[in-house]
């Protein structure tokens, strides 16, 4: 599976989509050595910052004036 994602640090809570990413699939994302897969609960373009963690309730990622909905581990 293809990295489809980065983070700019392991530690980080937002990755930028290297590439269009589809609904209900799940993407690698890495920094590094640190590589996360997550399951996409919205279509993601490419460029864009999506959130790689549950977020607080209320909080949520913006770039455009686009909102991301929260991700969630697959399985």
């Amino acid at each position: 599976m293809e990295i489809a994602a980065r983070l700019l640090r392991p530690v980080d809570d937002v990755a930028t989509a290297l590439k269009d990413l589809h609904r209900l699939t799940v993407v690698r994302i890495a920094c590094g050595d640190t590589v996360r897969k997550i399951l996409l609960h919205d279509d993601i373009p490419a460029g864009h910052k999506f959130a790689v963690r549950d977020l607080a309730d209320r909080m949520r990622i913006r770039k455009y004036g686009c909102t991301s909905r929260p991700l969630t581990l697959p399985g």
